[in-house]
């Protein structure tokens, strides 16, 4: 019989995702969670000590979680569970199934902005400044282009 284990973990991302490679070819990202359980608003509950994980994950889920920041709150949904004794204080590692951002304590946004030339934006006569997505019928018009 096979024993299935699936934990579901939610933490603030505290490193860097990092991609690698394995020796076999096989894609990896690794990155370190901290979980710190809060209160639900019970007056008599203790503030437990954090929890520290090492997450890794493996294919196509690599190279999306890749693009993770350092502060993100994620759910992290994982099968296996080890436990790394040499460090202090002990870091459980987690091999994630999936992983996805947490909106529990902070609102949805649309992730990091592209980087922007001076071409994409277009600045008014008053100073303002603005993006050529949003005022696109201003961006292409030609006499506007080359004054």
């Amino acid at each position: 019989m096979q024993q299935q284990f699936d934990v579901t973990i939610e933490g603030t991302i505290q490193t860097t995702p990092v991609a690698d490679t394995t020796s076999n070819g096989f894609r990896f990202t690794k990155f370190d969670i901290v979980n710190r359980r809060e209160s639900d608003g019970d007056s008599n509950a203790k503030s437990a000590p954090p929890m520290y994980f090492s997450v890794i994950c493996w294919g196509k889920l690599a190279d999306r979680v890749v693009e993770l920041t350092r502060g993100t709150d994620v759910v992290v949904q994982a099968s296996r569970l080890s436990i790394d004794g040499y460090s202090e204080p002990p870091v459980l590692m987690l091999a994630a199934r999936n992983v996805s951002v947490s909106m529990r304590r902070n609102d949805a946004h649309p992730g990091t902005g592209r980087n922007r030339r001076r071409a994409d934006l277009i600045t008014t006569a008053d100073g303002e400044t603005f993006d050529t997505d949003a005022y696109t019928e201003a961006a292409t018009g030609f006499e506007a282009l080359h004054r």
